[in-house]
């Protein structure tokens, strides 16, 4: 007599009970991960930006490195001033524009994302 086939465990259907995925697939998320490797490099540059200039215009005037005079920072050193006039620019630029807030908010979603999946695989 023929036995039926066993019914497959949790472990080889993983933790939810899906399928693992086939090889087509592991090449299309491989191709996808390759493909959004720019775009979060950019986002992460763009998020370490925009923290940094946000940061800086804003820490300047109570830590004592400038002070304000209007619209802008009026610094002690020519470097201190440079960089405040960097930060102001960056800050203007995604006021205004909106296009570095947008980078950075999607840097930040990368972020989030290989966060998750990291947890996920230090748990595993």
């Amino acid at each position: 007599m023929d036995q039926p086939p066993p019914l497959p465990s949790s472990e080889d259907t993983g933790s939810a009970g899906s399928k693992p995925p086939k090889p087509k697939e592991r090449l299309w998320r491989r191709l996808l991960g390759w493909l959004m490797l720019p775009f979060r490099l950019i986002g992460y540059a763009a998020l370490i930006t925009v923290t940094a200039a946000f940061a800086f215009v804003f820490s300047s005037e109570p830590l004592g490195l400038c002070r304000s005079n209007g619209p802008g920072l009026t610094c002690s050193s020519d470097a201190w001033q440079s960089l405040a006039d960097l930060g102001l620019s960056i800050m203007l630029l995604s006021v205004f524009t909106g296009l570095p807030l947008i980078l950075a908010f999607a840097g930040l979603i990368f972020l989030s994302l290989d966060f998750a999946r990291w947890l996920h695989r230090r748990k595993n």
